[in-house]
């Protein structure tokens, strides 16, 4: 709503406005859709116009000539002096740490995330190798449903950590990093959980479509799957537990955050737009 409350002023005082509501790829493009109303009835009156993905830009039909993608910037300083793996493990699953497998997802519980597939293809994975482990990271309005989902016998391998302050110290012990999306509702912009695990070198499996198709190349450094789709997901985990160079996986994400979703190449992007914004204004 911001820009929809900021318009009457900036026209009323001759204020350049920067509209940066485009954080998404909707997948209901209708007026039933209150992001994407509030996006038609703004765009004409922006000066300039955000998105944080090219997908969703040309979802919501923004005005090519005034529109630009800047991508998230992460601050890679988060990822130094993160605490030691070893204490990160032993304070998760004991003593018993030797040999695991560890596949992770960050991401709120809440219908636009695919947690249900997740649940169903760890339950899966767990009935023929006891070494993988499934880490659930955020919290939401859905989360005891979630958890209803996995059976008590198997608590002590799909675990719920909640919300963590110290989500990077905790991405750092993932042997993959998983972001499912419920493509029924909700299409990703630029998800900053997957740039997280590659900043940490981790391959990435995540839903196609969207601003996902921008981050995740399919082989490169992780695999896009098809929504919901519990096989494959399951199919791509296998392949990169067997795989001994899955590494080099990571290695590809964490190159392309250092050059693409450096928090100086956003902000320095900004500036740019602003001081060009100033020179008309002035002008």
């Amino acid at each position: 709503m911001t820009a929809v409350y900021s318009i009457p002023i900036c026209k009323l005082l001759n204020i350049k406005l920067l509209n940066g509501m485009v954080v998404d790829t909707p997948v209901k493009k209708n007026i039933f859709n209150k992001n994407w109303l509030r996006a038609q009835l703004t765009f004409p009156f922006s000066n300039i116009v955000i998105g944080n993905s090219d997908a969703g830009l040309a979802a919501y039909k923004a005005p090519v000539k005034k529109s630009f993608c800047i991508y998230n910037g992460m601050d890679l300083n988060r990822f130094e002096n993160l605490i030691e793996p070893d204490s990160i493990r032993k304070e998760i699953f004991g003593n018993k740490t030797d040999d695991l497998f560890i596949v992770g997802m960050v991401a709120a519980f809440e219908a636009r995330k695919d947690y249900k597939t997740f649940i169903d293809a760890a339950i899966v994975l767990l009935s023929f190798n006891e070494k993988f482990r499934f880490l659930l990271i955020g919290g939401g309005i859905d989360l005891n449903k979630i958890k209803s989902l996995v059976p008590p016998s198997l608590s002590t391998k799909i675990i719920f950590l909640g919300k963590r302050s110290n989500v990077e110290s905790i991405i750092n012990i993932f042997d993959v990093g998983i972001l499912l999306t419920n493509a029924k509702v909700h299409g990703e912009g630029i998800s900053n959980s997957i740039i997280e695990y590659m900043a940490l070198g981790k391959p990435v499996i995540a839903t196609r479509g969207g601003g996902t198709n921008e981050v995740v190349f399919d082989n490169q450094n992780g695999y896009l799957i098809e929504a919901n789709n519990k096989n494959q997901l399951i199919e791509k985990i296998v392949a990169l537990m067997k795989d001994v160079n899955r590494n080099n996986l990571g290695k590809m994400g964490r190159k392309m955050v250092n050059e693409r979703f450096n928090l100086k190449i956003m902000t320095d992007y900004y500036m740019r737009i602003y001081k060009n914004l100033l020179e008309e204004h002035k002008n």
